[in-house]
């Protein structure tokens, strides 16, 4: 479940040194300016992330590198306009080096966003997250369901920023872009 958070909102949004004030260890994103807070992440779901970075960490060629806890930002001048973070995003590697000065990406520089579907995130992961990376032009966005069943989605970005229909994986696939991935769901049952 998402809530408004029972915190100060700044009147002309949320900047950069706003957003350092917010307590740490909460889960948050920001949604048409609003800032919005989900419950800690479950053992299982950070399980599941991490076997899935894992996985990209070994075929992601030398450029491009999986993180966890990362941000995608869209500010509107100083102030954060629109905040996702993602189970999982890849990037640069130049991002993620000692002595990187940010730990969050432009949606250009993101080449793949995965989101693990828990029962407090249904509805973004599934229809909200899909609408926006693609308008971002995130290339690939992956949906990792376990619940009932494990099933992978992958959404390949299209003309008009959308995603075309989704391709759907119970068994070991692979995948051509942004770079070859192959991913068995077997890894998650």
């Amino acid at each position: 479940m998402t809530a408004a958070v029972g915190l100060y909102e700044p009147p002309d949004g949320w900047s950069d040194e706003e957003l350092v004030q917010v307590p740490e260890g909460v889960h948050y994103e920001i949604e048409d300016g609003r800032l919005v807070v989900s419950p800690r992440p479950t053992f299982w779901h950070q399980e599941a992330c991490r076997r899935l970075a894992n996985v990209l960490e070994e075929q992601c060629p030398s450029q491009y590198w999986p993180v966890q806890e990362g941000e995608v930002r869209i500010y509107d001048g100083r102030v954060v306009a629109e905040l996702r973070a993602p189970d999982i995003l890849v990037v640069p590697r130049e991002l993620t080096r000692r002595g990187a000065h940010r730990g969050w990406a432009h949606p250009h520089e993101v080449s793949l966003a995965a989101e693990v579907v828990s029962r407090h995130s249904y509805t973004p992961d599934r229809t909200t997250k899909v609408a926006v990376y693609a308008a971002w032009g995130i290339p690939l966005y992956l949906r990792l369901e376990t619940e009932p069943e494990v099933i992978c989605y992958a959404y390949r970005l299209g003309g008009n920023k959308t995603y075309e229909k989704p391709t759907e994986h119970r068994d070991l696939f692979t995948l051509e872009e942004p770079f070859q991935i192959q991913i068995d769901p077997a890894l998650w049952r």
